[in-house]
């Protein structure tokens, strides 16, 4: 991990998210980014500059957070441990229409 990777979902239309849960880990225990940021986009093409919420990575993970309008998110990876590999297990949010 450079601090460049990241994940993106697309959920096809416009929703409305206010939680993540991510299990990180799979078959390693270090499986995990050091720290994430959490991105939006309307689009689905264009994600915002500013992150919505950032957090240091952990096995599994969970946050919740202010109502966001999107279209797409973008888990970008924000520490750099090149010793370390990135999967996502499981992944949801808590969305709405």
């Amino acid at each position: 991990m450079d601090g460049a990777d990241y994940f993106t979902v697309d959920f096809g239309g416009n929703v409305k998210i206010s939680a993540i849960s991510m299990a990180l880990a799979g078959y390693d225990e270090n499986d995990f980014p050091d720290s994430y940021a959490l991105y939006s986009s309307t689009n689905g093409t264009t994600f915002s500059s500013s992150s919505f919420v950032s957090s240091s990575g952990s096995t599994l993970e969970s946050k919740t957070f202010s109502t966001q309008a999107v279209r797409a998110v973008r888990i970008k990876q924000t520490g750099a441990r090149k010793s370390r590999n990135w999967s996502i297990n499981d992944l949801d949010f808590d969305c709405s229409m």
